[in-house]
């Protein structure tokens, strides 16, 4: 749904041994129970200012999914909203993050660990966001690729460097890398169980990851290319009308047939 393209739509595929009359009706079938059902795919969110409002007064811990800026959905991994709404509200807790910037991470690894310098992050990749300058304190650098946590896949975030401004910790990569798991975190010598709160790039994490351990996860409304609030994304090549851009929109299926 992120990629505005005219052939933009949802579809039912059946296929059948050159039957092109139960191929058309089950085919139908699928898409017209499917059109009932739209509302309950959408998402269901809470507003930036809200989820950090909330967080500041529980006991934790707290994950904060950011969807909206998941590498593995497209996304580019520079968002840093969650992070600017926690210091906007003074977020009282400890927080882990994670930020694609390669500029920062120049400036970090050009200065020596323990070494305090005054850094933007975050908004170098998307407009949607600003960088935002704090004064971090340099923990450590690194160039290595890792593993995810539970598939073998190679992750390889390049020059990366762990920085810390207050309550703050991020790690600030070169390169996006998938974030279904902990292992951005891990890869660096952070581990999310000591932190009050991280931030989570990924639409979904399998339970043992977070959600099994954390007090609330936190399904954020933060802007991205890759937000499941779809009205947000500002569609302009798709069809229209279509649903959820247009609530009024009419189901009309066209079957096409395809065949060798």
């Amino acid at each position: 749904p992120f990629t505005d393209v005219p052939e933009l739509c949802s579809q039912s595929y059946v296929f059948t041994d050159g039957d092109r009359n139960l191929a058309s009706t089950s085919a139908l079938r699928m898409a017209t129970d499917f059109w009932p059902n739209r509302s309950k795919l959408q998402g269901n969110f809470v507003s930036l200012t809200k989820s950090v409002s909330l967080g500041s007064t529980m006991k934790g811990p707290i994950a904060f999914t950011d969807a909206a800026d998941a590498p593995s959905s497209g996304a580019p991994g520079d968002s840093n909203a969650i992070l600017v709404e926690m210091v906007k509200q003074s977020y009282p807790h400890s927080v882990l993050g994670s930020v694609v910037d390669p500029k920062a991470v120049e400036i970090a690894n050009e200065n020596e660990i323990g070494n305090q310098v005054k850094i933007s992050v975050g908004g170098l990749l998307d407009s949607r966001h600003s960088p935002l300058e704090l004064d971090w304190e340099i923990i450590s650098h690194s160039n290595s690729p890792f593993i995810l946590e539970r598939w073998a896949f190679k992750q390889d975030p390049g020059p990366s460097a762990v920085l810390k401004s207050g309550s703050i910790t991020l790690v600030v990569m070169t390169n996006p890398v998938i974030q279904v798991d902990r292992s951005v975190y891990f890869a660096n010598g952070l581990d999310p169980r000591d932190f009050h709160s991280t931030i989570v790039k990924s639409p979904h994490c399998e339970p043992e990851f977070f959600d099994d351990w954390v007090e609330e996860n936190f399904n954020v409304d933060a802007p991205g290319s890759t937000s499941a609030n779809l009205p947000t994304l500002g569609h302009v090549n798709c069809q229209r009308p279509m649903y959820p851009l247009d609530l009024d929109a009419d189901f009309n299926p066209v079957v096409e047939f395809f065949s060798r």
